[in-house]
């Protein structure tokens, strides 16, 4: 079922497609399979010598770090799930400015008003999709529950986003005001794994002269995960951020960035552990369409964890970081070899609190068919 508005002389936009299907939902079991260095998507926080490979508490989502050593393989058995399948997509797009047109017949006062509310637009996106068990809660009703509240629930996955924005699109000033969702829950074969993300955020930009601005970001929210057998690994964490930026053009092929944040976290479950994070990032980039493109970032962090070192809750609150002084660097280049062939070179170091530096570098040849 699909269905499209467009009201007031196309001020409001709509759109919606919601479906009812029925499948099966096989159990899965995950195994991760050790790469050289760099090379994974995941990090392994255990502390055995010897990890498991199928306990996925032990390991964290992570490409960016240079200890990603580990990719997922998904397997499958012969146990299935008979599902009822619901999916909701959602979109709603509202511009003021096609409502309040100022005319030359208004007064002065009537005219500064619409052309006020003319800055204004809304957008608004949810994405949901829903498998519940044939033999769950049941009833005409299940088909127009959209929440993770449900007993029979199999597997879920709900994207959110709202924006307020104002001057969309203005070189001089703009702002952005909204707040995301995100969750999901998976079913293994040793139980589900529930995992939600939301926050409020605050994105402003100013224009002080031609080639500078500054620009205001900050989030505030809330980063959950709950597995049903491995509880002790589950985390609340509420979450602060703040990071001003000075971005500058110097020319139409540089810019540089200097970045200050400040990050807050605290657990608010198990061990009750917080950390405030301190970070200065200077960041360069230099490129020239059609022949090469060079990324150059350096960053301090300044950390101050209060909990036990090593263990997965200071990955999931530090990012990979530790407690004290972190020092990470990275440069990457990508050169145009022909019309269809790049180089792309990477290096990034790390120095996280006392541990030892660790150094990794990458390179490819990309070829575009």
């Amino acid at each position: 079922m699909e269905q499209q508005w467009v009201l007031l002389n196309k001020t409001i936009k709509t759109n919606w497609v919601y479906a009812v299907t029925s499948g099966q939902e096989p159990k899965i079991e995950y195994k991760f399979v050790k790469l050289d260095a760099g090379r994974g998507e995941f990090v392994y926080i255990g502390k055995d010598e010897n990890p498991n490979l199928a306990l996925v508490q032990d390991f964290r989502y992570n490409p960016s770090d240079p200890l990603a050593n580990y990719i997922r393989v998904s397997l499958y058995n012969n146990e299935f799930i008979r599902t009822n399948n619901i999916e909701l997509n959602q979109s709603i797009r509202i511009d003021l400015d096609k409502l309040f047109i100022p005319r030359t017949e208004q007064s002065k006062t009537k005219k500064k008003m619409y052309k006020s509310l003319s800055r204004f637009s809304f957008l608004s996106n949810a994405r949901i999709q829903k498998r519940v068990s044939e033999g769950g809660t049941g009833g005409l009703d299940s088909y127009l529950n959209f929440s993770r509240q449900d007993t029979g629930l199999v597997a879920y996955t709900g994207l959110y986003n709202n924006t307020l924005f104002f001057n969309r699109g203005n070189i001089y000033f703009d702002l952005q005001i909204g707040n995301k969702r995100n969750d999901s829950r998976i079913v293994q074969i040793n139980g589900y794994e529930d995992r939600t993300r939301s926050d409020y955020f605050l994105k402003s930009r100013v224009r002080i002269i031609e080639n500078l601005d500054f620009i205001l970001n900050s989030e505030y929210g809330r980063n959950q995960y709950a597995s049903k057998i491995f509880n002790s690994r589950d985390f609340d964490i509420l979450f602060y951020d703040v990071f001003p930026e000075i971005n500058y053009r110097p020319s139409q092929n540089s810019r540089l960035v200097t970045t200050y944040s400040y990050s807050n976290r605290r657990q608010t479950i198990l061990g009750m552990e917080t950390s405030e994070q301190h970070k200065m990032t200077m960041e360069f980039n230099w490129r020239k369409a059609s022949l090469f493109n060079i990324d150059v970032q350096v960053n301090y962090i300044k950390i101050f964890f209060t909990g036990e070192a090593n263990s997965s809750i200071e990955y999931d609150m530090l990012e990979g970081l530790k407690n004290g002084n972190n020092y990470v660097w990275n440069v990457g280049m990508t050169r145009r070899l022909a019309k269809s062939l790049d180089l792309i070179i990477r290096y990034e170091g790390r120095k996280p609190g006392e541990t030892a530096t660790i150094h990794v570098g990458q390179a490819q040849v990309k070829a575009t068919f």
